[in-house]
């Protein structure tokens, strides 16, 4: 191979590994052999165990300074180094997980409050329904329907906004994962078992009061 108009043979190919961040492409790398003492720059890479890191450090630092007196000692954790590409990716999850649940939780308590107003509003045919002889089930079946439909047309509204946005912030990596339809209707069925669990409890309460008292009521 020709390198900076040198020859150096080839003694080994490798196989594709991360040598940066998952957001870049692999790139084509080569590594040069560089006896001791000759053209030596940059920085050292070090391998120690996982026993006493300051111990080890310690003996590094002596052995630098023997041969480069005068010169700072200067070292950073490879890892802790490699780890600082996904901060920003781990704060971005952090703070869209905590909008997430303020999100789940709004929409709570929007539903809680829209099924309440709801039952409130549908008393006295809830009484007469439950006269004629139907059960608690029917009557939430029916009350649910209402429900049911608002969340279909929000989550037509939000599925292809949801899919567009996250296939835009993949795109940002070179090696991403494939996107799985459960992602998208996981969240559907989160959403219709709230609405299920707010509306059963004002419809059972409603049911389970005495007719005569629902139909009196004004």
């Amino acid at each position: 191979m020709d390198y900076w108009e040198k020859i150096y043979p080839i003694i080994g190919v490798l196989k594709n590994y991360h040598q940066q961040s998952l957001k870049e492409a692999f790139e084509p790398h080569i590594f040069r052999f560089k006896p001791y003492g000759k053209d030596i720059r940059g920085q050292f890479a070090v391998k120690i165990s996982g026993g006493s890191v300051k111990e080890a450090v310690s003996l590094v630092n002596r052995f630098y300074d023997k041969f480069f007196p005068g010169n700072p000692f200067e070292y950073f954790f490879l890892d802790d180094y490699y780890n600082r590409q996904y901060k920003g990716d781990e704060l971005f999850g952090k703070v869209f997980a905590v909008f997430s649940f303020l999100a789940i939780f709004i929409t709570g308590l929007g539903i809680f409050g829209l099924s309440s107003f709801m039952v409130v509003q549908r008393t006295k045919e809830i009484g007469i329904r439950k006269v004629l002889g139907a059960g608690v089930g029917r009557i939430l079946l029916l009350l649910s329907k209402d429900f049911s439909v608002l969340i279909f047309i929000s989550f037509m509204i939000a599925l292809p906004l949801s899919f567009i946005g996250v296939k835009q912030w993949l795109n940002l990596f070179a090696n991403r994962m494939s996107l799985n339809g459960l992602l998208f209707i996981l969240p559907l069925l989160i959403t219709a078992a709230i609405t299920i669990l707010t509306t059963v409890s004002h419809v059972v309460k409603a049911a389970s009061a005495n007719p005569v008292d629902s139909l009196k009521y004004e």
